[in-house]
């Protein structure tokens, strides 16, 4: 203990750690420096507040910043105001080894905490205030007061302000917006704010954080924003506003699809909202300017009128919507494997079909076109990879993954089909794209065709046989080595191939009844080797080869139906009994394309537009769906029967002057 100068009021200097404690009431220090907070400082102990760099601008306030309204304007009471008891906030308790002045208040009211000699206060965000609010809730939390333990521990530099050590002494550094020796005061904005002009100011002076408010008399508007913020750098934000004579605040807008007749006006005047056409008013239809500078009511919204019928999907697709109203639209997208018909796109890629279609509601209450068509296609193959798809309309170029001859086609479903070619090539079709698969021989392969899914035949030369079981592609001894051209299966337990002896060269039919492939009937002379085959059910499969006869199977026995002359028929396709169609030449008096009809028993020539010699009249597939749906293909022809006559398919976009040499079609039924 050491005793209090000579001629001080009664008091000790306690020096914990050589650090003078003093009091504004005994400011026992040594010459030359004064008690500030508790705490003997050096000189004045003055206190930078720091860059102005916290501005709040426009009225507005700075992310983060929490306005406070300041001791002099906290005040305001809801319940007062309203005619109410006001509202009180509870009892404050002083902290240990310090003090709270008033204890009690109502809102707006502010306590104060102070500590006693050698202590400082801790705690409260740094404040040493407490504001009672209009929830009944003093502000912040209790502060307490720690011991000094060295002139910067506790921090005696208030509100986040920092504190340095000097020797025996601190100084505080305070945070934006604060100021004083320990950062107590807030900063004072200057100069003194005034009312506008036929309007009021609800203070003319405030400390940081403080929020000015600008009314304005009835039948005037503010000029702009109506509240000023004190910011940290002392200044007011934004600009004083001016109270403007005759104006409705803020100006009128035009609802989306309709329309306001006026968007300002002066007390009285009228503005009438209404909508395009197909689109109804909802809300307000008039709105009044008031004498208090607003509008009555709300801005109404124009909605669309509802569409009739509802939208349905279309078959093999789907729909997002099935009512709607003016404007709306509605999406529809077909299934994996299906395009919509009569529709595609051209870039400079190419050309491509299109899987989605739109229809718009429109304001006279009707869906614009028609509900699409989802298809599943019709694909041809042929020379170079070509792999051309049918849209319903034209025939487009479709990415092959291959530059290898492909000879046949044929699908299980729109998204699963098959192409083989030249050198054990096989492709297969997913629904999106076609991609190479491993066959696993590098033979020609001449057809391919199948059961189902798990049940797919690729046959070529030398009596190359591939089975696919759902997994992947293997050999099956097929028995020849002979040139095997097509295959046709009823089952998984019963199937055909057609080809060539190996000897010979004359036809040979090949079944397959689950467990191995044989020749069927090997002691029959058929003629010249089979191209061909095609069957609607197991009892009836038709076969064609080089000669004066097709073939049609009854269940027991290959029976021959005499053609109306000798031709080289390359492939058969049958959509019922009475309705069958083969393509090739024909070899009695001239090399020219033929196309034949049968009925079960007899065959007719159909005529076709095809006028060309030489290869473009060589017919090598024949695929349809129905006896008016029926196509041909050849070295460079691409025709359709429509149930009337042939005609040659639209090839615009498939460019190169028209059809490339295709050999093979097919599409799902």
């Amino acid at each position: 203990m050491v005793a209090c100068a000579l001629g001080t009021a009664g008091c000790t200097i306690n020096i914990p750690s050589d650090r003078y404690v003093c009091s504004e009431e005994a400011p026992a220090c040594p010459p030359g420096q004064r008690c500030v907070a508790g705490r003997c400082v050096t000189g004045n102990a003055d206190v930078d507040a720091g860059p102005a760099d916290a501005a709040i601008d426009g009225g507005g306030l700075d992310a983060g910043m929490v306005v406070d309204g300041g001791p002099e304007d906290a005040g305001w009471d809801a319940a007062a105001d309203a005619g109410l008891p006001p509202v009180s906030c509870p009892p404050l308790d002083p902290p240990v080894d310090g003090s709270v002045d008033p204890t009690t208040g109502r809102a707006g009211d502010v306590a104060t905490y102070a500590c006693d000699p050698g202590h400082v206060l801790v705690g409260n965000g740094g404040s040493n205030i407490r504001t009672c609010q209009s929830d009944g809730t003093w502000s912040g939390v209790a502060p307490t007061c720690e011991a000094v333990a060295s002139p910067c521990a506790p921090n005696p530099c208030l509100n986040g302000g920092a504190c340095t050590p000097s020797a025996d002494s601190f100084s505080c550094m305070c945070a934006m917006g604060y100021e004083g020796p320990t950062c107590a005061d807030r900063v004072m904005c200057a100069p003194a704010l005034t009312p506008p002009d036929h309007g009021s100011l609800d203070r003319t002076t405030g400390s940081f954080g403080d929020v000015a408010t600008y009314s304005c008399d009835p039948g005037y508007l503010p000029s702009s924003a109506a509240m000023r913020v004190c910011q940290a750098d002392g200044t007011w934000s934004g600009v004083a506003p001016t109270c403007v004579a005759g104006g409705c605040f803020p100006a009128l807008t035009a609802p989306t699809n309709g329309s306001v007749d006026r968007t300002s006006g002066t007390a009285g005047d009228v503005a009438t909202y209404s909508c395009d056409p197909g689109y109804a008013l909802v809300g307000d239809a008039t709105r009044t300017c008031g004498v208090d500078g607003t509008w009555t009511g709300t801005a109404p919204t124009c909605t669309g009128a509802p569409c009739s019928p509802g939208l349905t999907a279309p078959a093999n697709g789907s729909v997002d919507r099935t009512t709607g109203g003016t404007g709306d639209v509605a999406t529809h997208t077909c299934d994996l494997g299906y395009i919509v018909e009569g529709v595609h796109t051209c870039d400079p890629t190419g050309c491509h079909f299109e899987t989605t279609a739109t229809q718009t509601c429109q304001a006279d209450g009707t869906w614009t076109g028609a509900t699409p068509t989802c298809i599943a296609g019709v694909w041809a193959v042929g020379a170079g990879g070509a792999i051309i798809r049918f849209n319903g309309v034209r025939w487009v170029r479709v990415p092959s993954d291959t530059s290898d001859v492909l000879l046949d086609v044929w699908g299980a479903s729109p998204t699963d089909a098959w192409a083989v070619g030249f050198d054990g090539t096989i492709v297969h079709w997913d629904g999106a794209v076609w991609s190479a698969v491993g066959s696993g021989t590098s033979e020609r392969l001449e057809g391919v065709s199948g059961s189902s899914a798990t049940d797919v035949w690729a046959v070529g030369w030398n009596g190359a046989v591939r089975h696919w079981d759902g997994v992947s592609w293997s050999g099956v001894a097929s028995g020849t080595t002979g040139i095997l051209r097509q295959a046709w299966a009823a089952s998984a337990s019963d199937a055909w191939i057609v080809g060539t002896r190996p000897t010979t060269g004359s036809g040979a039919l090949h079944r397959w009844q689950g467990t191995a492939w044989a020749e069927h009937t090997p002691g029959t002379y058929y003629g010249a080797g089979f191209s061909g085959v095609w069957g609607l059910a197991s009892n009836d499969i038709w076969a064609v080869n080089n000669g004066a006869s097709a073939y049609r199977w009854d269940g027991a026995t290959w029976n021959a139906v005499a053609l109306p002359f000798s031709a080289q028929l390359a492939d058969v396709w049958a959509s019922s009994a009475t309705d069958v169609w083969a393509v090739g030449l024909r070899t009695d008096t001239s090399t020219r394309g033929v196309i034949l009809h049968g009925d079960g028993s007899a065959w007719t020539s159909v005529p076709h537009p095809v006028t060309s010699f030489g290869l473009c009249d060589w017919f090598e597939g024949v695929w349809g769906t129905s006896p008016s749906d029926v196509w041909v293909v050849g070295q460079c022809s691409l025709i359709h029967w429509d149930g009337v006559s042939m005609t040659h398919a639209d090839t615009s976009l498939l460019g190169g002057g028209g059809a490339p040499t295709l050999h093979a079609i097919w599409g799902p039924r």
